[in-house]
């Protein structure tokens, strides 16, 4: 069993989960981790344009600025550590390796370009760099589908190979409607319809599916709760996959019955997710620790996200009223991934490092006690990154309610300081911890120097 006792990886054949070697699935850490760690900084860095724009978001969401700090959230913060997370856990999941690490590489060169030259070129009012960083983003978006398509179409199956197949899905979608919109940017103005079918495709089709996916592998491990809940994932990945796409379908066509129903079945797969989660909890070997409360926060976000949407089809107020409650629902919903994945980060990131301290001989602490996950951060600056976050959105809605910019500017701040505190939590100590121990050579009576032991049935990690 690993130190920290956290989860359990069954694989039937010899591999190394950690990542690194010849023999393994997965690919070297650095991969995984150069995602992981370039999405918090583009938090921070959304957090940063919502400080200097906060006026765009309260009175002109549409604004080429305003949609430019939502591509830094959705598409720097959130796609990016997805795909990070996509990466480490797709061979895991399925057994099936990705189809080439060199593309992973290509992957992450040209979608960094894109997300630094797509917002950019929003900000500055530049059709170029609008219309290159999107065609960039575009094409990292093939480029990962490819690399994911051996372990999603010849791996294991699961209740998570099902939902990113799906989500995978969307995510093309997705891309091929702002695609179409970064190079037609300044001849043709799309309709406010068109944009919020751009974004329900890639906000809950791609996004959402995806966390809904891995959530299903990743919460029986964190949680060491093995149960069967696989009807309740599932249901929650097909209900939210055909509900999204009625929505879709009703916002194209501009008909708001077809919409509402979409929004309806989307919250049959909520209410399944939620289910999915408490039972894993009921069922639970493990006490409840920091990340479930960054996974009850989300939570949180999830049903008042709900409540905003409901409250705005169903209530007889002024248009502008009903425009507020809708931009909650979105900012709830986004608050939902953006919570739920910092929670995470604290996990899969010291995961992944701890496989690579060990593989440096790095075991033991100062005190010489085993080295464990928990001991790869800190947990008082864990949880201030999470009072950091729960402000920023608590800050976001009641600017939005007032109108106040300057309530907002405090929420861009509050963005800043948790993926500031994040960074240097998940980064600082691992590498002092290299630093005091690298003269060490072995662990656990084996030489990690040249490999990691192979697992032939069960490992608990």
């Amino acid at each position: 069993m690993n130190p920290s006792g956290n989860f359990n990886l069954s694989e039937s054949v010899s591999v190394n989960p950690i990542g690194g070697t010849a023999t393994s699935r997965t690919p070297p850490p650095h991969v995984p981790l150069m995602f992981l760690f370039s999405s918090i900084i583009f938090f921070g860095v959304g957090g940063i344009v919502t400080f200097f724009y906060a006026s765009f978001l309260i009175h002109d969401p549409t604004d080429d600025k305003s949609v430019a700090d939502v591509h830094l959230y959705l598409l720097g913060f959130i796609t990016m550590g997805i795909l990070g997370a996509l990466h480490q856990f797709s061979p895991v999941i399925t057994l099936e390796k990705l189809y080439s690490i060199k593309l992973a590489y290509f992957t992450y060169g040209l979608y960094i370009i894109g997300i630094i030259l797509l917002p950019l070129g929003l900000i500055l009012g530049s059709e170029a760099l609008t219309a290159f960083g999107g065609a960039s983003l575009g094409t990292s978006i093939v480029t990962v589908i490819v690399n994911l398509s051996r372990p999603l179409l010849k791996g294991k199956k699961s209740v998570s190979r099902l939902g990113l197949r799906i989500s995978i899905t969307y995510l093309l979608i997705t891309a091929c409607f702002g695609v179409t919109f970064a190079s037609t940017h300044n001849s043709f103005s799309p309709p406010t319809h068109l944009v919020l079918a751009h974004a329900s495709f890639g906000l809950i089709g791609w996004a959402g599916i995806s966390y809904i996916a891995v959530s299903e592998r990743l919460w029986p491990m964190f949680l060491l709760s093995h149960v069967n809940q696989a009807k309740y994932g599932k249901l929650a990945i097909y209900f939210v996959a055909i509900g999204e796409l009625i929505l879709a379908v009703g916002l194209i066509i501009s008909n708001e019955l077809i919409a509402v129903a979409g929004g309806l079945v989307i919250g049959l797969g909520i209410l399944s997710h939620l289910a999915s989660l408490l039972n894993y909890i009921k069922h639970r070997h493990r006490k409840l620790e920091l990340l479930h409360g960054y996974i009850f926060t989300s939570v949180i976000c999830l049903i008042t996200s709900a409540v905003m949407g409901i409250l705005a089809v169903t209530l007889n107020i002024s248009w502008s009223y009903k425009e507020k409650l809708s931009l909650l629902t979105v900012v709830f919903l986004f608050g939902w991934l953006a919570t739920a994945l910092i929670g995470h980060l604290h996990k899969i990131i010291p995961f992944i490092i701890w496989g690579v301290l060990r593989k440096h001989g790095v075991t033991k602490l100062k005190n010489k006690k085993p080295v464990m996950f928990s001991n790869l951060y800190l947990a008082n600056i864990a949880k201030l990154s999470l009072v950091f976050v729960i402000s920023s959105f608590v800050c976001f809605a009641i600017g939005i309610l007032q109108g106040s910019v300057d309530i907002v500017k405090v929420a861009g701040i509050f963005i800043f300081a948790s993926a500031l505190t994040g960074f240097a939590n998940l980064s600082i100590t691992p590498i002092v911890l290299f630093l005091r121990n690298r003269g060490s050579k072995t662990t656990h009576g084996f030489d990690v120097s040249n490999r990691l032991p192979n697992v032939t049935s069960v490992e608990k990690i």
